[in-house]
């Protein structure tokens, strides 16, 4: 089963819309003080920052969502690996809740990478 990590805060009906959209996967929530490598090892999705150093482990990672408008560490020679995917929060609301990044768009919040690149039609 693919594992997604995530490490933004989410509420309990947060996790229940993310187990929903995500099915076939298996869902990690980690605070960032709790991440280990073994957290990243098997993670094939990401959601939220994690330490640095930890990214080069993750050799499954597909796709790397930051909560932060800054990637410049994430993007260093070496960090992911040349066919993951990054996206980064540049634009979002500072106090969002997830379900902000899942509706249609709208002014207060745009369409997110997230819905797609996390969740593809399946085929």
């Amino acid at each position: 089963m693919k594992k997604i990590l995530v490490t933004i805060p989410v509420r309990e009906k947060d996790r229940k819309f993310l187990e929903e959209k995500g099915k076939e996967f298996q869902f990690c929530y980690r605070t960032k003080e709790e991440i280990t490598v073994s957290d990243v090892v098997d993670a094939e999705i990401i959601l939220g920052n994690i330490p640095v150093e930890l990214v080069p482990k993750a050799k499954k990672l597909k796709f790397l969502q930051l909560d932060s408008a800054g990637s410049t560490e994430y993007t260093a020679s070496g960090v992911l690996m040349p066919d993951t995917k990054l996206a980064n929060a540049t634009g979002a609301p500072r106090k969002s809740s997830l379900s902000c990044r899942w509706r249609k768009p709208s002014r207060s919040c745009g369409r997110s990478f997230l819905t797609s690149a996390a969740f593809p039609p399946a085929t």
